[in-house]
């Protein structure tokens, strides 16, 4: 039986191994995206429930929260 990844014998290394396969950098950079996604639409709407009054305490106008969103979300 063969395999893709050559095995250690600890588990440590059989992980760190794996970790430089394209298909893990892949899955990284699909999670990365979309935690950055998910993070704008919850600040977007966490900021959309706001009212006016607190939005300008923030220093923020309603036309600028898709864009102060995106911003946050990329911290």
């Amino acid at each position: 039986m063969s395999s893709l990844y050559v095995l250690y014998d600890t588990p440590e290394l059989n992980l760190r191994a794996r970790r430089g396969t394209p298909l893990f950098q892949l899955v990284k950079r699909v999670i990365a995206r979309w935690q950055v996604w998910n993070n704008t639409r919850v600040t977007t709407r966490e900021l959309d429930r706001m009212p006016d009054y607190i939005l300008r305490d923030l220093g923020i106008e309603r036309s600028q929260i898709a864009d102060v969103a995106r911003g946050m979300a990329r911290r």
